[in-house]
């Protein structure tokens, strides 16, 4: 099988077909959506400094980024502190899915 930028057009629209007919499309569309949910774990592309977030948990809880740090390579996140509006500095792992993206 070929790289999908290497397929004609022609073999492109007769996998795509196929996917429907085989009812694949939507199942994959549903994994983009949840992939670029406002749950999904935070990436390094995903962060600015004053981002607002809200606690999972806590949906009242809303704060502002103020710093990350990456694991070696830089290729995820490995902590992300959260001033809160109350003045309170937290640190979360985004995998644990304690915050969402506001």
């Amino acid at each position: 099988m070929a790289p999908w930028d290497q397929l004609s057009a022609e073999d492109r629209a007769e996998i795509i077909w196929a996917l429907e007919i085989a009812g694949i499309s939507a199942q994959l569309a549903a994994l983009v959506e949840r992939a670029r949910a406002n749950w999904r774990p935070f990436r390094p592309g995903d962060l600015a400094l004053g981002q607002r977030v809200v606690h999972a948990d806590v949906p009242s809880d809303v704060g502002s980024i103020e710093s990350w740090e990456l694991e070696t390579g830089q290729a995820a996140v490995r902590i992300i502190r959260v001033r809160w509006d109350d003045g309170s500095v937290t640190e979360h792992h985004p995998c644990e899915g304690e915050l969402l993206r506001l």
